[in-house]
């Protein structure tokens, strides 16, 4: 059979249950009148979108910035910075600005008058329209009258905005701290509402802070007083993420009082390669008590924490998340640390992705300072990590990423190229998609061509209405005009 027959035929296999739908295709007018974006659009795809705006936006002036990020040594970190620093000053700020608003006389009335007004910009979707004058006068009522203030909030009937005022009382809350201490603070607690969302908001905002200052006695006061009122505890866990490392002993002998199998886990998950060091340590020391190495060992934390640290070795990594996960394959499990490793590298690390757009970097400068960033993993598998780079850089350029593929067969190196297809050009010019798929034969990549072409075609749709439409009708003729007008048919709900 010719090849032209060949692929016409699969493509009607797949494709022949909208054959009527296409009668109707051709049957659209063409209007030139827009659409807004889906309101399905995924959050991660506009988050793409708009890095790649900010890429743009950087144009060729960004070459210095390259050259100053690719001149410093990097170190990837696992470590969730954002949650693990403490906010102290972030709380002494927001006191400082309540200090310069004179309070009121009834400073209840003055807080619920802020918080009605708040209410206003809540309903016309404005969260942070009067956060600002509401929490200063919240905290000017934390000062004088708590216990009121937080009956006032534990009253509120409507939802949606107690669910707002429950984040700015508590940051108001945190702000008297600085001033009162968390110890006089505790007090705040009660039993009766000990499981209502704002107590489980600022225990948390206390524990960061606890752990951040790492004072064992300081602790131990708070949690008499909250056994005293009847409110619940503040564990070792909650207190692991703020942590101090350099006071990881007197954490151990927090920990010895949780049950908790993955606390001492979370603990060296937020100080990244240094934790991690001083995890392995602690389990090969044998100094826990056996049934406690075990509990954290078969825990799905210690296989978060394996797969999430590059510095480990990678042998013993793979060897934990095989005794975890004993239905995967060993090559299932590679591609997971791989897909991790590479993920964390490129979201933490340079913008390869930058550099490889504007030409500062090749295809191949990309992976070879992925694998030195990376030696363990290139040295196991240097083909997964190119498979892996192309995908990340195809949507940027995708005939010159192919490059990457060039050591595959072709068999391999279509079906490789295609994953692209399926994972990414979203919210872009549906050219560019078009464009990359003149690079991959159709004949070696039919299934995975209509699913790609169905995903997108739904989605432009949806987001450039007839635009889309004409855009389509002057591609020319073949099968991914085909596919592209089939979508169409199928997004719009025609084939029928």
């Amino acid at each position: 059979m010719k090849p032209a027959f060949r692929i016409s035929g699969r493509i009607a296999t797949h494709l022949g249950a909208f054959a009527a739908g296409w009668l109707v295709w051709k049957m659209i007018p063409s209007d030139h009148s827009s659409r807004e974006s889906a309101p399905g659009d995924s959050k991660a795809r506009r988050a793409a979108a708009e890095r790649r705006l900010l890429r743009e936006q950087a144009g060729p002036g960004g070459e210095k910035v390259l050259e100053q990020l690719f001149g410093r040594e990097f170190t990837l970190s696992v470590a969730n910075e954002d949650w693990g620093k403490s906010r102290h000053d972030q709380y002494v700020k927001l006191l400082a600005e309540a200090d310069k608003v004179v309070p009121a006389s009834d400073r209840a009335v003055a807080a619920a008058k802020a918080i009605d007004d708040f209410a206003k910009t809540v309903a016309a979707d404005d969260r942070f329209g009067d956060s600002a004058e509401m929490t200063s006068r919240l905290i000017h009522w934390m000062q004088s009258d708590p216990d009121a203030a937080i009956s006032h909030l534990e009253s509120m009937e409507d939802s949606r905005v107690r669910k707002h005022v429950t984040y700015f009382l508590t940051q108001a809350a945190m702000a008297v701290t600085t001033r009162t201490g968390l110890v006089d603070s505790a007090k705040w607690f009660k039993a009766d509402v000990r499981n209502s969302p704002f107590s489980n908001q600022l225990r948390s905002q206390f524990a960061r802070e606890l752990g951040a200052k790492g004072d064992l006695s300081e602790i131990a006061a708070i949690n008499r007083q909250f056994d005293e009122t009847g409110a619940h505890r503040i564990l070792p866990k909650l207190l692991a993420t703020s942590w101090p490392m350099e006071k990881a002993g007197d954490f151990m002998v927090l920990a010895e009082q949780d049950k908790s199998p993955d606390v001492l886990t979370d603990f060296a998950m937020k100080h990244g390669e240094e934790g991690a060091k001083w995890f392995e340590e602690l389990l090969a020391s044998g100094t826990l008590p056996p049934e406690k190495q075990e509990s954290i060992v078969t825990n799905k934390a210690y296989g978060d924490f394996m797969l999430k640290n590059p510095s480990l070795d990678l042998e013993r990594r793979l060897e934990v998340l095989s005794s975890l996960n004993p239905d995967s394959s060993p090559e299932q499990l590679l591609a997971q640390i791989t897909n991790r490793d590479i993920g964390a590298l490129l979201r933490t690390g340079p913008d390869y992705r930058f550099a490889f757009r504007n030409g500062s970097m090749t295809a191949e400068e990309v992976v070879a300072a992925v694998s030195a960033s990376l030696p363990q993993l290139a040295a196991k598998s240097d083909d997964a990590i190119r498979t892996h780079i192309f995908g990340e850089l195809a949507e940027e350029d995708g005939p010159k990423a192919m490059s990457l593929l060039g050591n595959l067969p072709d068999e391999e190196k279509w079906a490789a190229a295609m994953k692209p297809a399926a994972s990414m050009f979203h919210g872009v010019n549906p050219q560019q998609f078009y464009d990359y798929l003149q690079h991959i034969p159709v004949d070696g990549s039919v299934d995975e061509r209509v699913k790609a072409w169905r995903n997108l075609g739904k989605e432009n749709h949806a987001r450039l209405g007839d635009g889309y439409v004409d855009w389509v009708r002057q591609l020319p003729e073949g099968p991914d005009k085909d596919m592209a007008a089939l979508s169409i048919v199928e997004s719009s709900g025609l084939k029928n």
